[in-house]
């Protein structure tokens, strides 16, 4: 790796919120699997950022964070991108919720993201029991 990408690299560590790093790749799929990690690794605030504005502000943070209260783990899988533009974007997924004492549920998922603020947020999610 040439010395410029590493010294950009660490910039972008020290300045940029890790949700941000973790959410700005060029695949939108990257910001659901994020999503999930940092709900599976109680990271809050960092899943809360994977959303965007128009999302987050239909809701009361402390409210959100309390509906994970009973989730062990959360992860998407079988990831399809139905529709994509410059700027807005759907994708199809499994998703397997894991919750307390060990009760897993699988639904059958789709969420629009869009690009905001040089990142790819969720907009919208729509999960249905299978």
């Amino acid at each position: 790796m040439k010395k410029f990408t590493v010294i950009a690299l660490l910039i972008c560590a020290l300045f940029i919120p890790q949700a941000a790093l973790a959410a700005s790749y060029d695949y939108p799929a990257d910001t659901l699997y994020s999503f999930h990690r940092y709900i599976t690794n109680r990271e809050f605030n960092n899943a809360f950022y994977c959303l965007s504005y128009a999302f987050r502000s239909k809701m009361n943070y402390n409210s959100w964070v309390r509906g994970f209260d009973s989730t062990i783990s959360s992860s998407v899988s079988d990831v399809y991108t139905e529709y994509r533009s410059s700027y807005y974007t759907t994708l199809t997924y499994i998703l397997t919720a894991v919750d307390y004492p060990n009760y897993t549920t699988r639904y059958r998922g789709r969420a629009t993201l869009v690009w905001e603020d040089g990142m790819w947020r969720l907009d919208e999610i729509h999960n249905r029991r299978i």
